[in-house]
């Protein structure tokens, strides 16, 4: 027993009346959004919906993104969630229109009653790798700008042929839409049936030829003319609205039996159908009703009785009896129909068969025919036979079958064409029966049979007119029954196919595109705004002929065949065919030439290109011309943005390669869109500046606010290439995927002219590994192992790649050649000891697979080797410590012998050949000197004792705040009366002395130089200062030396300059040209003795002697240079020196304090004494050079014992 019982509620009630509030946003692009009220509880496919029914869903969008209270909802669980409450918004997301969210989103089509037409999509072809094998078919449906028709004849429930072959009851099928001008076998509206008046069997049946409005004509049975027969009542309406047939009398159910009716079995009951107003039933006797004379060898009469009675449906409640009987004397099968009438229409009843008459023994059957068999009954209702939303066209019908049909006629055809507007090349005109495909596509956009019949404002009429007109001058025309489901897309594929075209949405219109050759160039595309690009060739094989089905249309509608052959193919000779179909094409003539077209375009575009764009993709729709530029798949040779324009010249943000013997072109897109495409002179090498040939219009550069125009460079005529768009497949984000395929405007003549040969329009990429290495240097370094230097020349240069680069050949020439293999990642290599000289060099590179570049341009070197100089200083640093300088450099970029520096007193125009070496042979970084105010200079001294040939300096302006004792000043000028030795003195100046005697040849003329000869200067000479520097005593001193000189090139032309001030040494004299030395040397005794040292290089610093020589070294390297002396200074100082004593004890005899080393010239004493009571006093005497006495007294006079504190101050050190 089931007992209701309280329990706790598992779930959520919901009032009838409680709502959501949807936010629905319906176009991408747009912020605004209605407010949508749905039902709680709704699933969210079904409130998204509800949006698009209540909303206009703009073409762009191609889904929505949904979410409830900020969180968004996955696709996948659209169909499981349902919301209660909360704040649901709905937006569309942009991708490529398709007018539905629900139909991007679960591919959900919406079947429409009559010819239509869900929403649609497009060929589901997915192609991945095409390989060869693939035949012209699959060709075409992958590369074809615009695909044929892809409506199959082999394909369940869509025929190709121009109708359905049989009459068909097609319940739920769509209604057949006619499109030109058809010989078909419509569709029974409802089922036939059979009535008998008499013996004679009647059939009733009602044909639906299509959506109206149609012109109805030549009705056959077979191919025989319905007039041709006898008792036909035929009732035809053209699908006007408003007509109404009446010959088929209503719905009619048919219920088909075979039940034997026996005394002893009735009553026999059955069933009848719902809201019957007539009830029929039928009787049969298969052998006939007759009863055997055996006697008399005749048959005779026989009765069989009986009655029908009428139930109410599962009660006994008797509705209505009528008798039946029937009889005869022969064998032949006799037919009776019985009827019950005037029933309300609104009941379902039982019907029972009762048989009066008894049955007959078996023993008796021999003699006796008297079996009745029920085999129908039908059930009549009041609703209309056919009903349907539009008006249609269709023929009721009802024939005699007694002796003329076999059974319900199944071939009952007619010729049906289409009535509709028909574009007359001004005008469009009604009532037309159009066969024309752009008439056609404006039926199929407005006509009846698009439940969604679109507006003139939604059509682009101007188009469909302009391709009307294109039809009929090339005498396209589309004839087909679509009797099977397909989108309007679809549909306007199949029929601007029949004229070459391709439905599209131009500026949220339905358009249509073809192919034109003279079609404007509408978007430039390059990889600068494209990216994802790919190539998918086919390799297919090439058929002799193309073996095309069609219903002649001349010949009656039948299936025909015919051959359209290849170029240099025959009916001889063609043994590789493939078959096509034309949909809609029934004309001998249009065959031939979509065959062709379709050949040509299998050979002239065997590829598709494939690239993404973001909003670019706009300004194009499917079937436009555009330029293509993407070097990546060897369309064009580069593509680039402009960045300066200067006259002709053009600056390009990408270098540009070109070889000799080719013409070139760059192709521009300017601000407004349009094109330009200028010639560029040929420049050989790899530049980002080009020459336009001429004069004339010249693109824009970036300005910081907007790039430069786009472009791109090749051959000429190859700068960029022609494709059309195949397809457009919207992304995210405005972007879209592009198919693009070849321009080839030789397809369109192709019915009339042979086809040519394909070509690609690949531009051969230049291989810079061909092009001649560039950029060739030689730099030369010392490398030092084991203390032994080698020279190294190092060649190094460039190249435009490596990739394909084997390696290089380096040659060397000078007397004799060497040449050396090097490896392609460094592109540098070296010659070690390069005798020194003049050398040429140059590089070529040998490819991978064998292949030589051109030599690269000579280079004319002359190689130094061990006479190159060393390399300059970098980084000469001081830092100052009491009267020391600590002079630090950095690491030379190559191993140095040794280092030098020299000092010279001159803060300003310091020269290194007149400067004094303070410190030479310097193996480290740093070097510790006096410091003094003046110039330090350092150079570096190579392997072959090259010096650097610059020197780095450092000035010092403040050791002037260490004090300085100068004890001697050596100034020695003109007159220069001391010692020459290939030296002489000319005017104020000691110089070298020439070394050519004028008085030894015989014409001194003969020389360039009268004085110089051919000898030039002496190379060395010195010049001893005629005094000697005596101190007196033996001390150690500190030497300073100061040279003023100058070069002097006694070949130099001053007057051969045009402007003499413009010169910085009008002489010309290097540096590096001539040196100036001083040298001095030293004695500790009397110098009156001659007891010297020998002479060395003077070089700052301490030296302890007593007496001093000074002497100048001049020496000139180069031809016709001489120094020019024009002052020595050379100071000897004595640095401050301080001496002091601690808790010195002075015993009351006093005490003597000497100085060790004595002072040269003490400056004065300081004491603190210590421990002084009241009148104590010191008592210094004798303070000088070697020391002081000292003494302490107390106030009585007498002496005491102290201690104090010195400190003496003087310069000097006397060595005893």
């Amino acid at each position: 027993m089931n007992a209701i019982v309280k329990a706790p509620l598992t779930g959520e009630i919901l009032a009838p009346e409680q709502m959501l509030v949807v936010s629905a946003a319906m176009h991408p692009l747009r912020m605004e959004a209605r407010t949508v009220l749905v039902l709680a509880g709704s699933s969210v496919a079904e409130i998204v919906e509800a949006c698009e029914r209540e909303c206009e869903v703009s073409r762009l969008a191609a889904g929505a993104d949904v979410k409830i209270d900020g969180e968004i909802v996955p696709r996948d669980m659209w169909g499981k969630v349902r919301v209660k409450r909360g704040h649901v918004l709905v937006r569309a997301v942009a991708g490529k229109g398709v007018g539905s969210i629900l139909k991007a989103v679960f591919s959900i089509g919406l079947l429409v009653l009559g010819s239509v037409l869900t929403a649609g999509g497009l060929s589901p072809f997915l192609v991945g790798v095409i390989t060869a094998g693939v035949g012209l078919v699959g060709t075409l449906a992958l590369n074809a700008l615009f695909p044929p028709a892809s409506t199959k004849a082999d394909v369940p429930k869509t025929v190709y042929s121009i109708g359905g072959p049989r009459n068909e009851v097609s319940k739920w099928e769509p209604i057949p839409v006619v499109l030109g001008d058809v010989r078909m076998a419509g569709k029974y509206a409802a089922a036939p049936y059979t009535e008998f008046v008499g013996d004679e069997q009647f059939v009733r049946g009602v044909i639906v030829w299509g959506v109206g409005p149609l012109d109805i004509s030549e009705l056959k049975f077979g191919e025989t003319l319905v007039s041709d027969y006898d008792d036909v009542e035929l009732q035809t309406l053209s699908g006007y609205p408003g007509e109404t047939q009446t010959l088929y009398p209503g719905q009619v159910v048919p219920d088909s039996m075979s039940v034997q009716i026996t005394k002893k079995d009735s009553p026999i009951k059955r069933s009848t159908a719902e809201d019957a107003i007539e009830i029929q039933f039928d009787l049969v006797a298969e052998a006939g009703i007759y009863n055997l004379n055996k006697k008399k060898g005749t048959k005779d009469r026989l009765v069989v009785k009986g009655s029908a009675i009428l139930y109410q449906y599962g009660t006994q409640n008797v509705v209505a009896t009528i008798p039946w009987d029937m009889s005869d004397n022969d064998a032949d099968p006799k037919r009776e129909t019985y009827r019950f009438t005037g029933l309300p229409g609104n009941a379902q009843y039982d019907l029972a068969i009762v048989r009066d008459t008894q049955d007959y023994d078996d023993d008796e059957q021999d003699d006796i025919a008297d079996n009745i068999t029920l085999t129908a009954i039908r059930t009549f209702r009041n609703a209309p036979a056919t009903s349907f939303e539009i008006p249609v066209a269709m023929t009721a019908f009802r024939i005699r079958a007694t002796k003329q049909l076999n059974g319900v006629p199944d071939n009952f055809t007619a010729r049906v064409k289409t009535i509709g507007r028909s574009w007359n090349g001004t005008a469009w005109v009604d009532g037309q029966r159009p066969r024309n495909p752009g008439d056609l596509g404006r039926l199929v956009l407005q006509g009846p049979g698009n439940r969604r019949a679109r507006s003139d404002a939604q059509v682009d009429l101007l188009a469909l007119q302009a391709f009307a007109d294109r039809c009929r001058a090339k005498g396209f025309t589309f004839d087909m029954v679509r009797d099977f489901r397909a989108s309007v897309f679809e549909t306007l594929r199949d029929v601007f196919a029949a004229g070459r075209g391709v439905p599209i949405l131009r500026d949220g219109k339905w358009s249509v595109a073809w192919e034109t050759s003279d079609a404007p160039i509408v978007q430039h595309l390059t990889s600068r705004n494209t990216w994802g690009f790919k190539r998918r060739q086919t390799f297919s094989r090439k058929p002799h002929a193309l073996r095309v089905k069609y219903q002649d249309r001349d010949k009656g509608w039948i299936e025909d065949e015919r051959l359209v052959f290849n170029d240099g193919f025959t009916k001889s000779n063609a043994t590789l065919t493939e078959q096509v179909e034309f949909p809609g094409v029934t004309e001998r003539g249009l065959v031939q030439k979509h065959g062709r077209y379709r050949l040509a375009e299998f050979e002239q575009r065997p590829a598709i290109i494939t690239v993404s764009v973001d909003i670019e993709h706009l300004r194009f729709n499917k079937g436009d011309r555009v330029y293509l530029a993407v070097p990546d798949l060897l369309i064009s040779q580069s593509d680039f943005r402009v960045r300066a324009v200067n006259g002709q010249m053009v600056t390009l943000d990408t270098p540009v390669t070109m070889v000799a013997g080719e013409n070139y072109a760059a192709q521009f897109r300017l601000r407004g869109g349009t094109s330009l495409i200028r010639e560029v002179i040929t420049q050989e090498g790899v530049h980002d500046t080009i020459t336009l040939v001429g004069n004339g219009a010249v693109p824009s550069a970036g300005n910081g606010r907007s790039a430069g125009d786009l472009g791109s460079f090749g051959p000429a005529g190859k700068a960029a290439g022609v494709y059309r768009v195949k397809e457009i497949r919207s992304g995210q984000d405005l972007s879209a995927e592009v198919d693009l395929v070849d321009d080839a405007p030789a397809i369109e003549y192709a019915d009339t002219q042979p086809i040519p040969e394909y070509d690609s329009g690949i531009v051969a990429p230049i291989d810079p590994a061909t092009l001649a290495p560039y950029g060739l240097k030689v730099t030369e370094r010392t490398e030092v192992s084991g203390g032994v230097p080698t020279y190294i020349a190092s060649v190094l240069w460039q190249t435009y790649t490596k990739a394909t680069i084997s390696y290089f050949i380096v040659e060397a020439t000078s007397q004799y050649g060497r040449v050396l293999r090097a490896d392609p990642t460094t592109l540098q290599t070296s010659f070690a000891n390069l005798s020194p000289g003049r050398w040429t060099f140059r590089v070529r590179s040998v490819l991978t697979n064998g292949r030589l570049s051109a030599w690269s341009e000579p280079l004319l070197k002359s190689i130094a080797g061990q006479y190159r100089s060393a390399p300059d200083p970098v980084n000469f640093a001081v830092s100052p410590l009491g009267d020391v300088a600590n002079l630090t450099w950095d690491q030379p970029d190559e191993p140095v012998a040794a280092s030098e520096i020299r000092y010279t007193p001159a803060t300003s125009g310091a020269e290194w050949a007149s400067a004094v070496p303070i410190a030479t042979g310097l193996l480290g970084l740093s070097a510790q000197v006096p410091f003094q105010s003046g110039t330090y200079l350092l150079k570096h001294i190579s392997y072959g004792g090259i010096y650097s040939a610059a020197a780095a300096s450092i000035v010092i302006t403040n050791a002037g705040l260490i004090a300085r004792n100068v004890v001697e000043e050596v100034f020695e000028m003109a007159p220069f009366t001391g010692d020459h030795q290939g030296t002489e003195q000319v005017d104020a100046t000691l110089r070298l002395a020439a070394a050519f005697d004028p008085f030894s040849v015989p014409d001194i003329f003969a020389y360039g130089d009268a004085f110089l000869g051919d000898k030039g200067y002496m190379a060395t000479g010195t010049y001893t200062l005629p005094d000697v520097t005596d101190l007196g005593e033996v001390h150690t001193s500190r030497l300073t030396a100061e040279v003023v000189a100058q070069g002097l090139n006694s070949l130099a032309d001053v007057f051969g300059y045009p402007d003499i001030f413009a010169v910085d040494d009008v002489f010309g004299v290097e540096p590096s040209d001539w040196t100036v030395d001083v040298q001095v040397s030293t004695t500790t005794g009397d110098p009156a003795q001659g007891d010297w040292s020998d002479w060395s290089r003077l070089i700052m610093g301490d030296y302890t002697a007593r007496a001093f020589r000074f002497r100048l070294v001049l020496a000139a390297t180069a031809f016709g240079v001489t120094p020019e002396v024009s002052l020595l200074h050379v100071t000897i100082d004595m640095p401050d020196r301080i001496d002091a004593g601690r808790d010195v004890i002075v015993p009351t005899a006093g005490k003597r304090v000497s100085f060790a080393p004595p002072f040269r010239v003490v400056d004065g004493l300081s004491r603190s004494d210590q421990n002084l009571q009241p009148g104590d006093r010191a008592i210094v005497t004798n303070l000088g050079p070697t020391g002081f006495d000292i003494s302490f007294q107390n106030s009585s006079g007498q002496a005491v014992q102290r201690t104090f504190d010195w400190v003496a101050k003087g310069y000097g050190r006397r060595i005893i």
